[in-house]
């Protein structure tokens, strides 16, 4: 009878250490991955912004600059199974050339 006991609560407490994981270790892991994943898509999104500014850099070429970034972009977001809208896509687009135009304002105005 008291194997018997000391089984049960092995298995009581098995379960709830499993619950336990489930409910919070695992969307932690989860929360620490997608926090990872969203720097690596704001580096690429900076450097492929960069790397357009350089190459293309007639004047007026600023769609042609979007086009390029966004075409890589959603190429690296679907090669690491990260779905975005275009609208998404493009506010991110938009928000790192807005903070490298300041960013360039504020280097030529010191």
């Amino acid at each position: 009878m008291n194997d018997e006991f000391t089984t049960l609560i092995i298995k009581i407490i098995f379960a709830i250490l499993s619950t336990a994981i489930t409910m919070y270790l695992v969307p932690f892991l989860k929360s620490l991955s997608d926090q990872n994943m969203d720097k690596k898509l704001r580096k690429f999104i900076k450097e492929s912004v960069l790397a357009a500014e350089q190459v293309l850099n007639e004047p007026g070429s600023g769609a042609k600059k979007k086009g390029v970034v966004m075409t890589e972009a959603q190429m690296w977001l679907k090669d690491h199974n990260i779905n975005l809208t275009d609208a998404e896509l493009d506010n991110m687009i938009e928000a790192m050339v807005y903070a490298m135009n300041n960013a360039k304002e504020v280097l030529l105005n010191d």
